[in-house]
């Protein structure tokens, strides 16, 4: 028993982020706003146009209402944006031109 030693109960690494696939390749993104927020607050705003993004593969360039931020990808979480939306429109009209005969 005077053998045994007790195990390091302390970890000092540093948390790694959780980074989205995603995060890396959409062309619009939301930041997470780290103010305290009231209840039904939201965490993100957004979305925002990706600009261009840095080497390091840290950092991100968007447009916030005209002006160019750069923001860590601790911050942001990818969008899914419809890209063709008169596709879309076409399509629900033509459903509902196909209900309103019934």
């Amino acid at each position: 028993m005077a053998d045994l030693r007790p195990s390091s109960a302390s970890n000092y690494s540093k948390p790694t982020p959780l980074v989205l696939k995603n995060s890396h390749t959409s062309s619009h993104v939301f930041i997470r706003d780290n103010t305290v927020h009231r209840s039904l607050q939201p965490l993100y705003t957004g979305p925002y146009k990706v600009i261009d993004r840095a080497e390091d593969n840290k950092t991100v360039i968007i447009d916030v209402k005209g002006r160019r931020t750069t923001v860590s990808f601790d911050r942001i979480k990818p969008t899914f944006v419809e890209e063709d939306t008169s596709k879309n429109q076409q399509n629900r009209t033509s459903l509902q031109e196909s209900n309103s005969r019934i």
